[in-house]
């Protein structure tokens, strides 16, 4: 039974040996023998069965992946490697504000409260690295990098919904209030509302707001809505991606490239799909904010592509 094999290869790559042995062997063993003791008719229910209780033992085995630690000199290097990147893009991204505001009194004010919306925007790229610091150096077993990158996945998504709908907001609202030093009252902008305030009192966002072409407030709120539930899943394709690349073309001098060049080309396709979501919207009149879900699309399309291809390396190595 192919979907036998499958499924014990699966458990094996996600789960330690020990679990393996003591409930996915013996699943599995009863799931052959019943589908081979099984009159023909009946094979079909008992492979949907057998494939709906290797599902639940899935679930209910899912903490030990979640357990799973990552040797220390791994981990470590997945965190320098991040740190590293973080730092230097959002001081690149902080440049040309350095430069704008050198000769501003408010200077460090200005500056800092542009921090965190400088490191949610090199975040997700910074799992390019994550992915290669796991899986191009020591090798470890399948089940410890696949819970080490299960993890980074869940910190990267909680890390968004953080930063994005709750901290940059703030930022943005802080830098309005000093940089009007006391002025007229700020009214909020929509970017500058927590997720939790668009949601429940979108009467807060303001009445009119530049760059809009005009969209009401309940418009520009729904395509807000959406833009950071998309970037807040951008880590996770990222890792995804750059994780079946390193997989899919080892011992080829072209493949996996470069994190330099890959992450240029990923920032590349977030960027061209954002502004050609935002055109298509507008020219087809979409769902607001249907738009920023479309490097989201283009991310799927070249992971799906990206892991077909690494089967056909793997059913033929010679081409």
């Amino acid at each position: 039974m192919a979907i036998t094999n499958r499924a014990l290869a699966f458990a094996t790559r996600w789960f330690d040996q020990a679990t393996v042995a003591r409930i996915f062997d013996p699943l599995v063993a009863d799931w052959q023998r019943e589908w081979q003791e099984a009159p023909p008719s009946q094979r079909t229910r008992v492979s949907l069965r057998g494939l709906a209780a290797f599902v639940c033992a899935c679930i209910v085995s899912s903490p030990a992946v979640l357990l799973t630690r990552a040797p220390k000199s791994v981990a470590d290097r997945v965190v320098i490697r991040m740190t590293r990147f973080i730092a230097l893009v959002s001081v690149v991204l902080l440049s040309p504000m350095l430069m704008r505001l050198a000769d501003d009194g408010r200077y460090g004010m200005l500056v800092l409260t542009m921090v965190p919306y400088a490191i949610t925007t090199a975040f997700p790229f910074a799992f390019i690295g994550a992915a290669d610091a796991i899986r191009r150096t020591a090798p470890i077993p399948p089940n410890v990098e696949r819970a080490l990158a299960l993890k980074l996945a869940i910190v990267a998504v909680l890390f968004m919904i953080v930063f994005g709908g709750f901290v940059v907001p703030a930022s943005h609202q802080a830098f309005r209030v000093i940089e009007t030093e006391g002025g007229a009252p700020v009214i909020r902008a929509v970017r500058e509302l927590t997720t939790w305030q668009l949601i429940t009192d979108p009467t807060m966002a303001a009445a009119q707001e530049p760059y809009t072409g005009g969209a009401d407030r309940a418009t520009r709120i729904q395509r807000e809505l959406n833009n950071r539930a998309a970037v807040a899943l951008m880590p996770v394709f990222v890792l995804w991606i750059r994780w079946i690349g390193i997989g899919a073309g080892r011992g080829k001098w072209w493949s996996p490239l470069p994190a330099p060049l890959m992450t240029a080309i990923v920032f590349a396709v977030f960027t061209s799909g954002s502004f050609l979501g935002f055109q298509l919207e507008r020219a087809y009149n979409w769902v607001a904010g249907a738009g920023h879900w479309l490097p989201i699309a283009a991310f799927l399309l070249w992971g799906m592509s990206a892991n077909y291809r690494r089967r056909l390396i793997i059913k033929h190595p010679a081409t």
